[in-house]
């Protein structure tokens, strides 16, 4: 029987055992306000905080 081990972002493997062991990542989606980010390999962390930190609406996942 073959299987796939699949996490979503919050996992937070290094890429390292992700490759090791085969492991995909399905990447969450974060709005705050109009602003749209994906947590993967690219996300902006920076905006992605200072959105938070500006906005009067709790992000939503």
């Amino acid at each position: 029987m073959d299987f796939k081990i699949i996490v979503d972002s919050c996992c937070d493997l290094t890429k390292d055992l992700r490759e090791r062991f085969n492991i995909s990542t399905a990447p969450l989606s974060i709005d705050v306000g109009d602003k749209h980010f994906i947590d993967d390999e690219n996300l902006d962390r920076e905006g992605l905080l200072d959105s938070m930190r500006n906005s009067s609406d709790a992000p939503n996942c």
